[in-house]
Order: C-alpha cells, then structure tokens, then sequence
C-alpha cells in the first residue's frame, strides 16, 4: 500500500530500508466492461454461459528492478495496459448418470506503457491467448463415479524467469471412486492419477508436475 518495506536485526535496530515510492504513487485503477449471457436449456440438459471482456488497467505499480540488484527498490505508477478476452463455459448432461462440463477462453493483453522491457513482456504474456478444459463424470453402478478431464494453456509467461521464453501447460487427469457405509459413517475409497501424460517438465523447476498416484479413504461426510 505504501511501498515501505523495513528489516530490523534481532533487536529490533538498524533498519534496513528496501522498498520507497516515488512520493507520487497514487491507487491502480482497473475500468471493466463486460457483456455476458447465460442460457439454461432443460429440453437439451444444457447451460452455457459467455462472456465478452475488456480491462482497463492504469495508474499500475512496479518497481525499477535495478541490475544489478540494489536497495532501495523504488515503487512507481508506470504500468498501463489493456486486456480483451472472450469466455464461454458449457454444462451437458446427457444422462442422469453422465455430466460433461467443457470451457474456452482466448485473451489478448497489449501494453501502453511499463517500466522495462522485462515487465512489458511479462506483462503482454502474462495470461494464455487460448486455453480450453473438459471434463467428465461418469456414475456406471451406483456408489461408483469415474471421471477424467485435461486442461490445456498456450504460450504463457507465469512459469518463465526470463524474457525470452514461452510456456504451455498441458494436464490430463483421472479418477475412480467407490461410496460405501462404514459403520453408521459414510466413507469413500478413491483412486486418483494425475498427469497421466509425461511429466511437465516446461517453464522453471518449481513449476515442475511429475506423474502421480493417491489411493485416498475419506470418512464422514
């Protein structure tokens, strides 16, 4: 809020000034337009819902991010930028036991004004211009549900520490559930693999998701 960060040793002394503003910082300031639909067809066991959007952001904060690295780090209203997306999201359900739910959104950000061309990049790629996720849910026999779904993003910036690279993110997953009584107390035994395609090995370490297996036991409700 007030870009004044301080370190103070053991005693609570000397401290250490890292972050200042400007004297000028002022609020960021985000102007939304929207324009959404909603549709609720029974006859087709059917809801979709759209939205068209538009972001105006001014006024942003960022620091310099001097480099090498030194303190202090100065805070100031340098960003402004724009972000225009589409959305649609769609729930069917073709049978009492079966339900689909699938969803798309693209996304457009272009910036006016940053501090550097590290942050305007960052910036310009900091959310996916397509990205798309289905998922299903299937009840076989009763007291069992499987489903599976994946998720797709392209060409993103959130798991970079650079300005040079682009990543997407790709996740398929799967899982099988069985509802029994225990005693008195519900309980539900599942198992559930995620990432079954190879590991994700895009983007920096920490954004690393290797292949997995949980056998789960969940009692009460």
């Amino acid at each position: 809020k007030y870009a004044d960060v301080k370190y103070y040793d053991r005693n609570r002394q000397n401290p250490l000034t890292w972050t200042i503003h400007d004297g000028l910082l002022t609020p960021e300031r985000v102007l939304v337009k929207e324009l959404g639909y909603y549709a609720k067809l029974p006859r087709f066991a059917m809801t979709a819902d759209v939205r068209a959007f538009q972001e105006e952001i001014s006024n942003g904060i960022a620091n310099n991010r001097p480099d090498p690295p030194a303190m202090p780090e100065i805070y100031k209203n340098t960003e402004t930028s724009t972000i225009d997306g589409l959305e649609y999201q769609v729930n069917f359900q073709p049978t009492a036991a079966t339900r689909v739910f699938w969803s798309q959104t693209w996304t457009h950000i272009s910036v006016k004004s940053s501090v550097d061309p590290v942050r305007r990049f960052r910036t310009e790629n900091g959310a996916a211009p397509r990205s798309a996720s289905v998922a299903i849910s299937h009840s076989p026999l009763p007291g069992w549900e499987v489903s599976a779904s994946y998720n797709f993003s392209d060409s993103s910036a959130l798991m970079s520490t650079d300005i040079d690279n682009l990543y997407k993110l790709e996740r398929a997953d799967a899982r099988v559930a069985r509802a029994f009584k225990m005693g008195r107390q519900k309980a539900e035994l599942a198992l559930t693999l995620q990432n079954l395609g190879p590991g994700s090995k895009n983007g920096d370490r920490k954004f690393y998701f290797d292949q997995r297996a949980m056998l789960t036991l969940r009692i009460g409700d």
